[in-house]
């Protein structure tokens, strides 16, 4: 009787896939549950949550009568939510200073305006390919910060007149000898978009801590979230349409 060998290559992809099918069925005793109310009811079309670092959804399912939400099977970790509303969109955002740059020196109302002053300063400056940007929020302690950052280019560059592009970032700044400082290569990029002036004009978006940073536990465990979407939805959490 002749006993032919299985070739190399179908044998390596046979464990490649079972090696994949192994790690899945590991990812998903390990996965946990988001749930919650999101108020009022009605205003949020729909939710999912992001991870930013790793670039990935989950699409999550919301009863639009209750404002009960539920999104299945999270890897534990950080995540964020993004809220689909009424012409909007409002993302999540972690500005968590982390153990590592914790400190019990406290971010006053001077710290606030000497490092927005700089940011604004970036932009007129031209230090930047945008040529708007603002904080948005500055929030840690007096030794450091995070500051979530929007960009505006509404001038014309290589892609031609009539476009827009929208940047939101996460900077870290570091207080070193009684200077505030711009951390280098420490940019998180929250959102980005090009698209034509027109479209960006009747855009609307918004950022909030509330939904970001939300630490979401494995095997198994269901975490839970109440979020109230605030009533006024201006300038001071993002971009209102104009």
């Amino acid at each position: 009787m002749r006993v032919r060998s299985t070739p190399s290559h179908v044998t390596a992809a046979t464990r490649l896939l079972s090696g994949l099918c192994l790690l899945q069925l590991a990812a998903s005793c390990l996965a946990g549950d988001l749930t919650g109310t999101i108020r009022p009811p009605g205003a949020c079309r729909s939710v999912k949550a992001v991870s930013r670092p790793m670039k990935l959804e989950y699409e999550g399912v919301i009863d639009a009568k209750t404002g009960r939400f539920e999104i299945r099977n999270l890897p534990a970790g950080r995540l964020d939510l993004v809220l689909a509303l009424d012409g909007a969109v409002l993302h999540g955002v972690d500005l968590d200073m982390g153990p590592h740059d914790a400190a019990d020196a406290k971010l006053t109302d001077d710290d606030r305006k000497t490092i927005s002053t700089w940011i604004v300063d970036n932009f007129r400056l031209g230090k930047e390919f945008e040529n708007k940007g603002r904080p948005i929020y500055i929030v840690g302690n007096g030794k450091h910060c995070k500051v979530l950052v929007e960009k505006i280019r509404d001038r014309a560059f290589h892609a031609g007149k009539g476009q827009a592009v929208y940047r939101v970032e996460i900077w870290v700044f570091d207080k070193l000898y009684g200077t505030w400082r711009k951390r280098a290569h420490a940019e998180q990029v929250v959102l980005r978009e090009r698209l034509p002036m027109a479209d960006f004009r009747k855009r609307a978006y918004f950022f909030d801590p509330k939904v970001g940073g939300i630490e979401v536990g494995g095997k198994g465990e269901i975490t839970t979230l109440e979020y109230v979407i605030p009533q006024t939805l201006g300038p001071s959490m993002g971009k209102p349409a104009e």
